[in-house]
C-alpha cells in the first residue's frame, strides 16, 4: 500500500515545491485521481496479476447481514430484500473490473470446481453462472469470485492506494505530468502508457529466478 501523503511529498520534491507554493494538496490529489482513472482503463486491457483478487460470496451470510440491517430500520422502505443467487443474483464487488472465474466453494477442496458460463436470462445448470448488469447469478449457494479489481481513487490525503510500493515513483511521475499538461493529448497518453507498461512487467516477473550466464 502507498499512502497518498507519500505521493504528495514525492511530487513536491520532484517539482521543487517543498514550500507548498506552486500546488495545493487538492491540485495534486485531483491529478493523482486522474492518473488512477487512466491506469484502470489501461489495466483493463492488460494481464496484470497485482489487480487479481478473490472473494467468497455466501448466500446464507449475506442474508444474515441483511436481516440484522433490516432489524434496525423502522421504515419498511429502508429495508433490503433477501437475496437468492439463482433468482435475484448477488451484487458484484464495488471494485470489480473484469472476471477471471467463478468457483463453487465447498467444505473441502474435493468439493470445489470451476463453474461454466451459462446463457444470460436462461435457466442455469448446477455448474453454471452468468453475469447480468452488476449481478452474478448461480444456483450455488457459496462461490469464490476471482476477478481483477480497479484501483480505488483517493478522497483525502490520509488515504492509501492499493498498489505495491514500487509503483510510488511511477505514480509521482505521472501525477507531475498531469499537473504540467493536458492528459487528453496524444503525447501525454503515449508518455503515460510507457510509464505504466514499464511497471507491469517488473511485477509479473519479480519472483522469477534469474539463471546465471556462467552456470553450466
Amino acid at each position: 500500500m502507498i499512502t497518498v501523503q507519500k505521493i504528495i511529498r514525492l511530487v513536491r520534491f520532484k517539482e521543487n515545491d517543498n514550500d507548498e507554493i506552486k500546488y495545493s494538496d487538492y491540485d495534486i490529489l485531483s491529478s493523482l485521481n486522474e492518473v488512477i482513472r487512466y491506469m484502470n482503463l489501461r489495466f483493463s486491457m492488460m494481464n496484470s496479476d497485482f489487480l487479481e483478487k478473490a472473494v467468497v460470496l455466501d448466500e446464507k451470510k449475506i442474508n444474515e447481514e441483511i436481516a440484522a440491517y433490516n432489524a434496525q430500520q423502522a421504515d419498511e422502505e429502508d429495508r433490503k430484500e433477501m437475496v437468492r443467487f439463482g433468482l435475484t443474483g448477488v451484487d458484484l464487488p464495488d471494485d470489480f473490473l473484469s472476471l477471471m472465474g467463478v468457483v463453487r466453494a465447498g467444505a473441502g477442496y474435493c468439493n470445489e470446481y470451476k463453474l461454466k458460463c451459462g446463457q444470460s436470462g436462461m435457466r442455469l445448470a448446477p455448474d453454471e453462472y452468468y453475469i447480468l448488469g452488476n449481478k452474478l447469478f448461480t444456483r450455488c449457494r457459496t462461490v469464490r469470485l476471482l476477478y481483477r479489481a480497479s484501483i480505488q481513487q483517493a478522497t483525502s490525503t490520509t488515504d492509501e492506494i492499493s498498489l505495491p510500493e514500487f509503483f510510488l515513483d511511477g505514480l509521482a511521475k505521472m501525477t507531475a505530468m498531469i499537473l504540467h499538461n493536458d492528459a487528453n493529448t496524444d503525447v501525454m497518453r503515449e508518455a503515460m502508457d510507457k510509464v505504466i507498461d514499464s511497471m507491469v512487467p517488473s511485477r509479473r516477473y519479480s519472483n522469477v529466478r534469474v539463471r546465471m550466464p556462467f552456470k553450466v
